[in-house]
């Protein structure tokens, strides 16, 4: 929820945190801990001075959102908290729960004044009208109930019918319900009672709140699907972004953002006036490096790390190759942009591949700052860059647009999951195989995977997988549910000899995938973990947390540039993968001149008989 200022808001998570989110930047400014079990709920007290947030620990916790300080707890639940909201005057707080009941609390003295009770399930939610005078509640047992919050007592009940009801606000002049759950969205008139059903959309939705004009609704339900409706004309506009189920969204107080929180784990902020993210980061390019975000271009350097976004000032310089024609299409109507360095390990960086927010893939000459060629993708997913074109995904289709806008279709047989890139090859995975392109278009091979990729890339062998014979390329991919494999394989033949498993992966698809030195395998994840594994027997070596999905990753001048859809970015020296062994030992014994012996540290000088000595 947003505080009443529209400058912060609030989230609550499975790790039993509340998180405050800068709304401008996206950085994060506090974390907040106490509850003993995940947080299902958060609202902020008119003035802002107070937030309560829920738990499935049975307890509301009420804190100062400025100072992160716990202010109180209130305990009479016997069951989860599931929905908190603030009476508009800022003297009360509901609270619904597992229990089946609602509870009015004074907030001066934290003690409850009133017990609602009628619905015969779980309340998913609850919220006072615009003169605080009424209740609104949405229960698992299928119905949506009106109170009087000065008695307590039941008013009306608008549905009853089998199916539950996951969500319900008032409308702000006083007038509606609106209310989703399985099945869709209905709107109630409070005076009569008339029933208006919404869209015909049968999927699950998970929650709707009013616009502050009254004329819109926006949803957030499975799948990812968020909408904003327009009531008089039943218009819908789609929020792209999410890959899981949407658990809550909220307008800020001027209308003009929607944020959305989902099982991605994921906060999203976006623009109501055309359905754009707010926070986004669409392009990482130049040399050095450097992230076209929603606060502008920021350059990363090893000396900058922000796990939930950017902490730093944007320098407000883009990359310097850069001309103004595609400065303005970067910033004006691209969802994601990328150039061959970024997108499949290549050394030329002339051609820029952008995916638009219309779902066209166009292809600009860095050098010469105009726009070679454009094309429409129904659907359109993902997006590679290579010097000789550019590769463009949808569920159903996959094609190379060259640079004098002819295109090559690439054929794959069923629905496609994924597609990569790397050493002037195309991969793309269909079922259970990876499909192997040369540049051009011309089909190489194809290999036997798992079902469900999400990711795939090529490395080269190591020398002991090569075991001094011609070596055969090595694929790694990742699957739906995080996990990681290597396989070698002969594209030719469509098989696969042998698999090596990657230990400690998260329960999160990766997103990208990318070859690093010394036999190393670098991997970003949907759920914004990032990690750095062994090719020689699978073992992590370090991993980090970020923000957003992991879409940008750049290996270049011995350092890891890596970045989300969010804005969320960092940068790792690796040089030291780029040292002799010798080297880097001598490093070692200069940095560290101990060793561990017997429980405690001893000085000891480099064994004179080594070869790196």
């Amino acid at each position: 929820q947003f505080n009443p200022d529209g400058r912060t808001l609030a989230s609550g998570g499975a790790d039993s945190t509340v998180r405050i989110w800068d709304t401008g930047t996206g950085e994060q400014l506090r974390v907040l801990r106490g509850h003993d079990a995940s947080v299902e709920t958060v609202g902020f007290s008119p003035a802002g001075q107070l937030l309560a947030s829920g738990s499935a620990d049975d307890t509301v916790r009420l804190w100062n959102p400025q100072s992160g300080a716990q202010r109180g707890t209130l305990t009479a639940h016997d069951a989860s908290i599931s929905s908190v909201a603030f009476s508009p005057d800022g003297r009360h707080l509901a609270s619904a729960s597992s229990d089946h009941t609602v509870r009015l609390w004074r907030v001066g003295t934290a003690k409850v004044e009133r017990v609602l009770e009628g619905h015969s399930a779980k309340i998913q939610q609850v919220a006072f009208g615009p003169d605080g005078a009424q209740l609104v509640t949405a229960a698992m047992d299928g119905s949506v109930r009106l109170w009087d919050a000065g008695t307590g007592k039941p008013l009306r009940v608008f549905d009853d019918r089998a199916g539950d009801k996951r969500s319900a606000d008032i409308s702000p002049d006083g007038r509606w319900i609106a209310a989703a759950g399985q099945g869709g969205v209905w709107l109630w008139a409070l005076d009569s009672g008339a029933m208006r059903e919404i869209g015909d959309d049968r999927a699950r939705v998970y929650d709707v709140a009013y616009h502050p004009d009254g004329e819109r609704i926006g949803t957030a339900g499975v799948g990812g699907a968020v909408r904003l409706i327009h009531l008089s004309t039943a218009q819908q506009q789609e929020l792209r972004g999410h890959r899981d189920d949407v658990n809550a969204l909220a307008f800020s107080p001027d209308g003009e953002l929607v944020a959305t929180v989902g099982d991605d784990t994921t906060v999203r902020v976006w623009r109501t006036a055309d359905g754009r993210p707010f926070w986004h980061a669409s392009a990482l390019l130049g040399s050095p490096p450097r992230l076209l975000t929603h606060r502008g271009w920021q350059r990363l350097t090893e000396k900058e790390r922000s796990p939930s976004s950017s902490s730093s000032p944007p320098t407000g310089k883009p990359p310097a190759d850069l001309g103004p024609n595609l400065r303005k299409a970067l910033q004006q109507r691209t969802r994601f942009a990328c150039d061959p360095r970024g997108c499949a390990t290549g050394t030329s960086a002339e051609l820029v591949c952008l995916h638009t927010h219309t779902d066209e893939l166009e292809l600009w000459s860095r050098p010469a700052d105009e726009r070679l060629a454009r094309h429409p993708v129904a659907g359109l997913e993902q997006i590679l860059a290579l010097p000789e074109g550019c590769v463009a995904r949808s569920q159903a289709q996959a094609l190379l647009v060259q640079p004098g806008g002819q295109t090559v279709p690439l054929a794959v047989q069923g629905d496609l999951t994924a597609l990569g890139g790397s050493a002037g090859r195309i991969l793309l995975a269909a079922g259970s195989e990876a499909f192997v392109f040369d540049a051009s278009g011309e089909a190489l091979g194809r290999s036997t995977t798992g079902p469900g990729v999400t990711a795939l890339t090529l490395v080269a062998p190591t020398a002991a997988a090569a075991g001094g014979t011609q070596p055969e390329p090595q694929l790694v991919v990742g699957y739906r549910d995080g996990s990681l494999e290597l396989l070698s394989v002969s594209p030719g033949d469509g098989g696969s000899r042998q698999r090596l498993s990657f230990q400690h992966t998260p329960s999160s698809a990766p997103v990208r995938i990318l070859a690093g030195p010394r036999a190393t395998v670098i991997v970003g994840f949907a759920g914004g973990s990032l990690g750095i594994w062994s090719q020689v027997d699978g073992a992590r070596l370090v991993d980090a947390r970020l923000h957003g999905r992991v879409v940008h990753l750049l290996h270049a001048d011995g350092r890891l540039f890596a970045a989300t859809d969010l804005g969320g970015h960092l940068a790792w020296d690796m040089r030291a993968f780029h040292q002799d062994d010798c080297e880097l030992l001598r490093d070692v014994w200069r940095s560290v001149p101990i060793v561990w012996e017997h429980g405690r540290p001893v000085l000891r000088e480099p064994p004179r008989d080594h070869r790196c000595r």
